[in-house]
């Protein structure tokens, strides 16, 4: 349902040891949801619609991902595809 994340990291020293995190965390202070195809005859519109309020946003421990080769060199994350 949701898509790959991909990132490209440049300009790294490459000896030096770095960590790579992502922070998740809410665009809005509203919930979503898919509301399925575009259906003329029946009136439904395609894509996120609103649902409501949001939780409130995690503890920070909660929203980073700290990928799993961490730490590593930046020769190390230079190669990844």
């Amino acid at each position: 349902m949701f898509p790959a994340i991909q990132v490209s990291i440049t300009g790294l020293e490459p000896n030096v040891k770095y960590h790579v995190l992502l922070e998740i965390s809410p665009t809005s202070q509203r919930r979503h949801k898919y509301v399925g195809s575009l259906d003329e005859a029946k009136g439904k519109c395609q894509g996120w619609t609103i649902a409501g309020s949001a939780d409130e946003q995690s503890p920070i421990h909660k929203r980073l991902y700290v990928h799993p080769d961490s730490p590593a060199t930046g020769s190390h994350w230079s190669k990844q595809p």
